[in-house]
């Protein structure tokens, strides 16, 4: 009779190390879909009470926070621009995250502007509507008075002849029929000291300028 040749140890070995890694790939992905399941809001196939029992320990262990990622598309959002001693206005935002200046989001430091312009806006005595789109309002902008107030950051991203705005997006609806993406609802000169180094949060007189 013919003798059947046993595959060689490494071929073993290495098949079942194939097999384990699957397994282990199926488990992960099984848990990773429980997570989505049980942290999903109440929708028509199951309420937020079905499965209690078993969604409750896996929102307290991985829960996915689906909320931070849903964020309405047509929510306000911020704005800042700048202007050079040449009169050149540009765009400061050093978002979003997947800008290459940011190695694609591996770098951090984008994410201090947040919060430096939510305390700049704070110290802003007053806002100025607009309600038009973003090139022309910014032009409009710097010409208002301007606020001057000392950096609140210890690590400033928005120093100098700024303006501050609050944006919407254009309605998809509206997208042929007006040539900006953006519309500018309120907005705010101001002048930011970053020299003294100094975290002071608090507002100046305001710098000569128009109304």
């Amino acid at each position: 009779m013919k003798q059947t040749r046993k595959p060689p140890l490494a071929v073993v070995q290495i098949s079942r190390a194939v097999t384990v890694i699957r397994f282990h790939v199926c488990l992960l992905f099984v848990f990773f879909a429980s997570t989505i399941l049980a942290t999903l809001p109440s929708n028509v196939l199951f309420t937020s009470t079905a499965g209690s029992a078993v969604r409750m320990p896996i929102n307290i262990i991985a829960n996915q926070s689906f909320g931070y990622f849903t964020k309405p598309p047509q929510s306000d959002q911020i704005g800042l621009y700048v202007r050079d001693g040449d009169g050149r206005i540009s765009d400061a935002m050093i978002t979003p995250q997947s800008k290459y200046q940011n190695f694609l989001g591996v770098s951090r430091r984008q994410r201090t502007q947040g919060p430096e312009y939510a305390m700049i806006a704070r110290l802003v005595g007053s806002w100025t509507d607009c309600n038009r789109g973003a090139e022309s309002c910014v032009e409009d902008g710097f010409r208002l008075s301007a606020f001057e107030i000392k950096t609140p950051s210890p690590m400033p991203t928005i120093c100098g002849d700024a303006l501050i705005t609050s944006e919407t997006p254009t309605k998809w609806a509206y997208r042929d029929l007006v040539d900006y993406q953006y519309i500018v609802v309120a907005m705010a000169h101001v002048k930011v000291d970053c020299d003294s180094g100094v975290f002071a949060p608090d507002i100046q007189t305001r710098a000569d300028g128009g109304e």
